[in-house]
């Protein structure tokens, strides 16, 4: 069964600069380019079909999410993966995600106790730093010392390779692995 556009907000989040990088890295070819609303790609193909990505460039444009949604569908037949994991390989940035993980560091710096947690955010594995409040980072300190999992919502933004969670809410141990 092919997912519907439950949260068009994860959509919005992708940066159509991005996806252009990811589909040239990936042997796709731009072939044209509609103004600056969108442009058009191509993967060769030894055999019929040959594939065509039409990749919005604004997201102001009506029907923005929905055309990312169809090069997605579109490079999940391609690549013979899965919705959820091209999705996660594009998003660059997305609100009030829910992240579920194993605190791997734990730094001090100043008034800042930051966090790195190696978790599970927008259906991949990844690795997230983010600063905590005096009062979640005692949580954080027992999580780390113990292993124990944590999950938090936040918004999620790509900086360079790592991902950062910031306006960090409900941050807790996860208790859901004891059942």
């Amino acid at each position: 069964m092919k997912p519907t556009i439950q949260n068009a907000d994860l959509l919005l989040g992708i940066q159509p600069t991005e996806v252009a990088k990811y589909l040239q890295s990936h042997g796709w070819h731009e072939q044209n380019r509609m103004e600056e609303k969108a442009s058009i790609w191509t993967l060769p193909a030894n055999s019929e079909p040959e594939f065509e990505i039409v990749l919005p460039l604004k997201p102001e444009i009506p029907g923005f999410a929905l055309r990312l949604y169809e090069v997605v569908q579109t490079l999940e037949l391609v690549e013979n993966r899965s919705y959820f994991q091209i999705l996660g390989d594009l998003v660059t940035q997305a609100t009030n995600i829910h992240v579920q993980g194993i605190i791997t560091q734990l730094d001090k710096l100043g008034e800042a106790e930051r966090v790195i947690l190696m978790g599970c955010a927008v259906g991949k594995f990844r690795k997230i730093k983010f600063d905590l409040t005096a009062t979640d980072y005692p949580f954080a300190v027992k999580a780390y010392q113990e292993r124990l999992p944590v999950v938090c919502t936040g918004d999620l933004v790509k900086a360079n390779e790592l991902f950062v969670l910031k306006n960090i809410r409900n941050f807790a141990l996860d208790e859901s692995w004891k059942n």
